[in-house]
């Protein structure tokens, strides 16, 4: 005996047409102002993008993608890290909240140790699984960058490259953060000051050194690096020793810039432990993207970023370069923010 399917709704996936019916109005103007396009009222655009989200319609990309041979996805790839888990979480944060109520998704790739970024890259562009890729820790001569331009891929970078043809970034002004860092420490008596870091490649490194040199060269300060201890992952696990070792040789530095929240937390633990009193023997001033350092005993001066912004301003510099903006007219740098008064 065979069984008589049940009766019933079922199920469908809400279209151009579910809503249209529920505002009473066409399906062409229904599907132009949800592309943005047509010239109607704020009142009727915001009425059928309410429609859409109370009823959960999402446009059908396979077809939007024939039509017109966008995926409308953005892309964000990320080297897989302990040290800039939330660094990947506020840009990625701030790229989502940007791309709120525009026609874009967001998508992440990421990169493990021992795999290729570049062949990642040139996967992604080549195959056209997104319309652009936001990437960061650019290099002075970021082959990534090379490859992309080269496909004439749009992209945005964290931070800039030294490479002659523009592209579109936006970066963090290291020079001046580690010139009013370098300053601040001077004016507060200390004579050896050394950022806590090591020459990885990263054109952060360059700029850095270089707000770090003219400011000595205005102060009259010894500048240097507090380099963390090779081998020793994550970093703050790397500073803590770095520190340690430093204290225990009687070379420690008076004044230390630290660029990472969690580093300066290891520093001031490893500080406590070995008797240093942090304002007293040693000033710390850190870079700051996150309030943890807020409830931090020391208290410690900071200079703030703000990654959630540095994430959105990408993202609309990447749908500017998508839409075929000039790279050069897509450049920003974000001003740093001296947490005490000037």
């Amino acid at each position: 005996m065979t069984e008589k399917p049940r009766s019933g709704k079922t199920s469908r996936r809400p279209t151009l047409k579910s809503i249209a019916e529920r505002t009473g109005l066409a399906i062409t103007t229904v599907s132009k102002a949800l592309r943005g396009d047509g010239n109607f009222s704020e009142e009727t655009v915001k009425r059928i993008h309410q429609v859409a989200e109370e009823i959960g319609y999402r446009p059908d990309r396979s077809g939007v993608g024939l039509r017109t041979g966008r995926t409308y996805v953005i892309m964000v790839a990320f080297n897989q890290s302990e040290d800039i888990s939330d660094f990947e979480r506020q840009i990625v944060s701030g790229v989502a909240t940007a791309l709120r109520g525009t026609r874009y998704e967001l998508s992440l790739n990421v990169t493990f140790p021992g795999a290729d970024e570049v062949e990642t890259l040139r996967s992604i562009a080549e195959f056209r699984r997104a319309d652009g890729i936001i990437f960061a820790d650019t290099l002075p001569e970021d082959p990534r960058v090379r490859l992309l331009q080269e496909l004439k891929f749009p992209f945005v970078t964290h931070g800039r490259t030294n490479l002659a043809v523009p592209h579109a970034y936006y970066d963090f002004d290291n020079e001046r953060f580690t010139y009013l860092a370098a300053q601040r420490l001077a004016s507060k008596g200390r004579k050896n000051v050394a950022i806590a870091s090591r020459d990885v490649g990263l054109t952060y490194f360059e700029f850095a050194m270089a707000g770090l040199r003219r400011a000595a060269r205005e102060t009259g300060v010894q500048f240097g690096c507090l380099e963390p201890v090779p081998g020793i992952t994550p970093y703050a696990g790397a500073i803590h020793e770095a520190v340690l070792r430093a204290v225990e040789a009687g070379k420690l530095p008076d004044g230390i810039i630290s660029s990472s929240d969690i580093g300066t937390l290891a520093m001031v633990d490893a500080l406590m432990s070995a008797g240093v009193e942090v304002g007293r023997d040693v000033d710390i001033v850190s870079r700051k993207t996150s309030s943890i350092l807020d409830f931090c005993r020391p208290r410690v001066d900071t200079i703030s970023e703000d990654l959630a912004e540095a994430g959105e301003i990408m993202a609309r510099l990447l749908i500017r370069r998508i839409e075929g903006e000039a790279a050069q007219n897509l450049q920003l740098i974000g001003e740093p923010f001296a947490d005490w008064e000037l």
